[in-house]
């Protein structure tokens, strides 16, 4: 059975893959800002990909101008489920 990531799941690999702490991003964080190019973000989701073997549409990776939007576009995609109490 596939593992559904939680959104704690995410923020930690996302974090971990453009080297930010998970608090600097933020639903309105700019994805510029963090460094983050259309290209990053397809190596971020082929690793969400692999970790959780699954297949995401990628298409619209690189219009994502937000962290909320990508957050967002995942949530459609996959269902992420909520980070447990402890995390937040």
């Amino acid at each position: 059975m596939t593992k559904i990531p939680t959104n704690e799941d995410v923020i930690k690999i996302i974090a971990d893959e453009i080297a930010v702490e998970p608090s600097a991003l933020q639903p309105h964080t700019k994805l510029s800002e963090l460094g983050v190019d259309s290209l990053t973000v397809m190596e971020v989701l082929f690793v969400i990909e692999e970790r959780f073997s699954m297949q995401m549409e990628l298409s619209e990776a690189t219009q994502f101008t937000t962290f909320g939007e990508l957050l967002d576009d995942l949530h459609r995609q996959i269902g992420l489920t909520a980070p447990s109490p402890a995390a937040v």
